[in-house]
């Protein structure tokens, strides 16, 4: 171990004598004291900082979600509650019905029509013919019939089962019976047009006389007016812009 004296350095004086360590103890000393410095302080800090950052975001958690949350739940409650919302749901069921009332079929007291006069679609041995719902002197209405057995051709004498526009006869398919005695329910089976509304067609050589449109269309022979020509007791009728031969009843039934 060597012994040094040491001096002021400013004037010179003598201080003392001081031990002056050998070096491997110095360098154990210094790394001890590196050791120590730069274990615990960084571990301490690097703890403390951890605890901050945690502490920080919980903070930022709990801060949301004590706030976010609740604040647009009670926002969402309190418009809800503004607008009203039993209010809202009824008007909305209000505003559904309407528009199927104003956008539903008209309610027209029964079907106009049971099925097609041209397309002749009724199930088989039956016919659709016209007939009066309401028990009048008017054909307003369509209806399937049956086909009577022994049935009568175009042109032939007829017979109708209970009132005359009753729709039950025994024409054969693709007639019906023009009344022409009410009170003896007894007519002549005429030909009904075939094809389409749209396009009428007639079988024989007579024109469709569309009477009531999708109820009663028969074929015909066309007139003039001013010059009648019509066969037998038959009379010129006008139907629309056009006259037809019908049989003399046309305008009772």
């Amino acid at each position: 171990m060597a012994m040094r004296e040491l001096v002021c350095p400013f004037c010179r004086a003598p201080v003392g004598r001081v031990v002056v360590a050998s070096a491997p103890a110095i360098a154990v000393v210094a790394i001890s004291t590196m050791l120590f410095a730069c274990g615990e302080p960084q571990g301490g800090d690097s703890g403390g900082d951890s605890a901050s950052t945690e502490t920080s975001a919980g903070d930022a958690t709990q801060g949301m979600s004590s706030t976010s949350a609740p604040t647009a739940t009670e926002g969402s409650a309190s418009t809800l509650s503004d607008s009203g919302v039993d209010s809202s749901t009824s008007e909305l069921d209000t505003d559904m019905t309407a528009g199927g009332f104003i956008y539903g079929a008209p309610d027209l007291g029964g079907a106009l029509v049971e099925c097609d006069v041209f397309a002749q679609d009724c199930p088989a041995d039956e016919k659709c013919q016209p007939w009066a719902n309401d028990g009048g002197d008017t054909w307003n209405r369509a209806r399937c019939s049956p086909v009577q057995p022994d049935a009568s051709d175009i042109g032939e004498p007829c017979h109708v089962e209970g009132q005359p526009q009753s729709g039950v006869d025994d024409c054969a398919f693709g007639a019906f019976c023009w009344v022409l005695d009410a009170e003896a329910s007894t007519g002549v089976c005429v030909e009904q047009c075939r094809g389409s509304s749209s396009e009428p067609e007639c079988a024989g050589t007579g024109t469709c006389a569309v009477i009531e449109p999708m109820v009663v269309a028969v074929c015909a022979p066309s007139c003039d007016l001013e010059v009648p020509s019509c066969d037998g007791t038959d009379v010129c009728t006008p139907v629309g812009d056009t006259a037809y031969c019908l049989p003399d009843a046309a305008g009772d039934g």
